[in-house]
């Protein structure tokens, strides 16, 4: 897994936010220069990898500004060293399961716009 600095010209496999939310891994930037590249072989574990130390608050500590987070490049790689020896078979399943999530989630989303058009045809018969 290599971490750089934002680049156009470049294509990421995912990205990881510098700013804000800093360490929070997404498939997609928010705003281009507000996040660092990530380039790897195998994506979609690596994101779980670096999912698993976002969740659990490890670039909380290197975390700087007041007003609005910031972290530095190396202090990511710093993070991502300590996660290189997280257990493939983990990350699977932990992959597995968010997908499932997911699933549900939409579904569970489709039944409250379903709820509350119904809401509204009770409502409107008043």
């Amino acid at each position: 897994m290599i971490v750089k600095s934002f680049n156009r010209s470049l294509k990421a496999s995912f990205f990881i936010a510098r700013v804000g939310q800093v360490g929070k891994p997404m498939w997609q930037p928010y705003t281009s220069n507000n996040s660092f590249m990530v380039f790897s072989e195998n994506p979609e574990l690596d994101f779980q990898r670096v999912k698993a130390a976002y969740e659990s608050g490890a670039f909380d500590y290197y975390a700087i500004g007041s007003c609005q987070q910031q972290i530095r490049i190396r202090d990511v790689r710093q993070v991502l060293a300590k996660c290189e020896n997280m257990n493939d078979r983990h990350l699977k399943q932990m992959a597995l399961l968010e997908q499932h999530i997911a699933l549900k989630q939409k579904k569970l989303d489709k039944q409250r716009e379903l709820l509350k058009g119904l809401q509204q045809a009770v409502y409107a018969r008043c």
